[in-house]
């Protein structure tokens, strides 16, 4: 396999597996229900800050148990039907990205730059998948062993310094300048493109 399509294949896999992750998290929603969700406005039948109970509370309190009974299902089963269209939408999208052929793109120069922008969409790719995929290429394209912590850790301190630079304008400072930067994972594309220069299709 040349190193064109194994780049192709490992961005597929990069789309694919935020895609697979989604519908976990579609899944593990379930968890996220709250049994006293229709409870919560009844609020305390105790005198804030004493052991004294409110009468009216007390003598509601029957209906309110009837209302928590017959609220609840409903309450329930709304949310698994938001959890089932959630687990769905996902699964589709992870089935079009699965079956979807990806572009091979041929990049004039074997710049790890020009792979970055023909290849990622940073609107549609999380940044730690943006950080994993770029291991990943590092590995193929320059036998760079950079593990992904050691990569989010970069990244961090590019985030930190774009911070650093807007602080006057975000704290008020008059002609406090504003700089607008290129997301950090691209930042520390552009310094390993630097520092490594063209890739070998070798």
């Amino acid at each position: 396999m040349n190193v064109d399509q194994l780049i192709a294949d490992l961005v597929k896999a990069a789309y694919v597996k935020q895609a697979q992750g989604k519908v976990r998290e579609s899944i593990q929603g379930y968890d996220q229900f709250h049994w006293g969700t229709c409870w919560f406005g009844y609020g305390s039948i105790f005198i804030n800050g004493t052991a004294h109970f409110i009468p009216e509370r007390i003598a509601m309190l029957p209906l309110w148990v009837v209302y928590w009974l017959a609220a609840t299902p409903v309450a329930l089963l709304f949310h698994l039907i938001g959890i089932i269209y959630g687990v769905a939408s996902s699964i589709l999208v992870l089935m079009q990205v699965r079956y979807r052929k990806q572009t091979v793109f041929r990049v004039p120069g074997s710049t790890l730059r020009g792979l970055w922008w023909n290849y990622v969409d940073r609107r549609s790719l999380t940044s730690d998948h943006q950080i994993e995929l770029l291991s990943s290429w590092l590995k193929v394209l320059y036998d760079e062993k950079s593990s992904t912590a050691d990569l989010r850790k970069r990244v961090d301190k590019i985030l930190e310094r774009q911070i650093k630079a807007n602080e006057p304008y975000y704290s008020g400072t008059e002609d406090g300048p504003h700089f607008n930067f290129v997301p950090p994972v691209e930042c520390l594309v552009m310094d390993f493109d630097k520092e490594l220069g063209p890739y070998s299709k070798g």
